[in-house]
């Protein structure tokens, strides 16, 4: 069973898939929209080339990003074609020197963090539900989780399309679609493409050319399924039928049940979804039947160590413990896919595992792993080393981790500590208001004590926060700094 929640309040939009009732992946969006999104287009300017790096730093208008070419110091700028045979224009890459005062447009491809800039790519691509549309750039790439006989129909559909100037990125949501489906795909994503267009004709001056507008369509791209049991929403009449629109203009009109939720209970406190997001913030994860993963967070890679958690099982070797420490591997490995997923962690990921597989083991031990990776359509890539128990993985960005959300920055090398950032500590704090507000509908008055740093951050830079959750309620709100370093919410009606 799977299951997609979606809960709408004044703060922001969240979204949880549930598979057999446990989370595995959260996206969120913020109704105040951010400067920068993963997907952004923006006409940038290169303010200063960079030859130790083989690339440049660009003005995006509110901020600045790195850009880095291949084949520095040429770079390969988008351009607008002539008019093709069908009386569109097209799109083509012309090779360019970087230069100081170089107009380029550019595609956000990684957010800021640990104080390093946000990374830009000057090729184009347009995200699908299915697919994805690669300007200028012919060919179709398909990942490794689809298999030959599904990519060869996928080829087929896109080959009936005729010849392209443009190239395709296939999902792996793709070995799911129809025909029909990839057919309404391709023309979904045409038409976005000829607004880009439009958008990028008519820009000038560093800035923000486009954004895929409907945070609830970015919440289904992040974290959609195409063969959802459920889609259940918290919210009102207008949040369902927004919803609503939204995926069935994206799958083009798959049948998937709607629900309401109407209890008053909140959706996400029924299903347990902040106390699963606390569990994976943590670094230890207990391994069902036994041991442990921790889970270590840098800039550079995500390293991830299984532990048995009982000495005697790895230090004395024995048929019975080489057994055991098997199946403590195989279970270690279905928490650490499940966990990639839920805290999103990118890049390079290494996992060290408890022993090596024996000889007569590694072709069933690779064949477990495989099947398990293949789950995870963000796995780019992975090795696995023979004769250690080290596995190699490299997971794609689509959007910022848990720990980039919600956890504070260590002030010495920038990475995630393991304490809630004041930001996430101020909306659970106003989130749990609402929630108790829901309880007791008659309350026209609330105080709420904030611990002291608490009390100032709200002042310093979430008043509008307090005010939004006034109006949406139509309760008066009053914050005092507590005494204690507990938060205390007290309604009056």
């Amino acid at each position: 069973m799977r299951q997609l929640l979606l809960e709408f309040s004044y703060l922001d939009i969240r979204a949880a898939l549930l598979e057999q009732g446990t989370l595995v992946e959260f996206a969120t969006e913020d109704l105040r929209e951010p400067a920068l999104l993963p997907g952004d287009v923006f006409q940038a300017r290169v303010v200063k080339v960079m030859p130790e790096i083989s690339g440049a730093i660009v003005d995006l208008g509110s901020q600045h990003g790195i850009l880095q070419t291949r084949r520095f110091p040429e770079c390969e700028v988008a351009r607008t074609r002539t008019t093709l045979a069908n009386g569109a224009k097209g799109w083509a890459y012309i090779p360019e020197k970087l230069r100081e005062g170089l107009s380029i447009f550019v595609q956000v491809r990684r957010l800021p963090r640990g104080g390093k800039l946000a990374r830009v790519s000057p090729h184009i691509v347009i995200e699908g539900f299915f697919l994805a549309l690669a300007l200028g750039r012919r060919g179709v790439h398909s990942p490794w989780q689809i298999s030959r006989e599904t990519r060869a129909d996928i080829l087929g559909v896109l080959a009936n399309r005729g010849l392209r100037e443009d190239g395709f990125e296939v999902h792996p949501r793709a070995c799911f679609a129809s025909t029909d489906e990839l057919v309404s795909e391709i023309e979904r994503l045409e038409q976005t493409q000829h607004r880009l267009l439009q958008a990028l004709n008519g820009y000038s001056g560093p800035g923000l050319v486009y954004r895929a507008g409907d945070p609830v369509l970015r919440l289904f791209l992040a974290i959609g399924h195409p063969e959802l049991t459920s889609i259940c929403v918290d919210g009102d009449e207008s949040a369902l039928r927004r919803a609503k629109e939204a995926w069935l203009g994206l799958t083009r009109g798959r049948p998937t049940p709607f629900h309401r939720h109407q209890k008053p209970t909140p959706l996400f406190v029924e299903h347990r979804i902040d106390d699963q997001i606390e569990a994976a913030l943590a670094s230890d994860v207990p391994i069902p039947g036994g041991g442990f993963v921790r889970f270590d967070l840098t800039d550079a890679a995500t390293v991830v160590d299984v532990n048995s958690g009982d000495k005697r099982l790895a230090s004395h070797i024995s048929s019975r413990s080489r057994r055991s420490l098997k199946s403590l591997n195989f279970d270690a490995a279905r928490t650490i896919l499940t966990q990639l997923r839920l805290r999103n962690c990118s890049g390079s990921i290494i996992v060290d595992f408890v022993n090596a597989p024996e000889n007569g083991s590694e072709s069933s031990w690779f064949s477990v792993l495989k099947d398990l990776l293949r789950g995870d359509a963000a796995i780019t890539s992975y090795h696995v080393h023979r004769g250690c128990p080290l596995l190699h993985i490299q997971r794609r960005y689509r959007r910022p981790s848990l720990a980039e959300l919600f956890l504070c920055k260590c002030p010495t090398c920038g990475s995630a500590a393991k304490r809630l950032n004041l930001e996430t500590r101020l909306r659970n704090l106003l989130r749990e208001t609402a929630h108790k507000l829901r309880t007791v509908p008659s309350a026209r008055h609330a105080i709420i004590e904030a611990p002291r740093e608490l009390f100032e951050y709200w002042l310093r830079s979430e008043l509008d926060l307090v005010h939004a959750l006034e109006a949406a309620t139509s309760v008066n709100f009053e914050v005092r700094p507590a005494h204690s370093n507990q938060p205390s919410i007290r309604l009056v009606t």
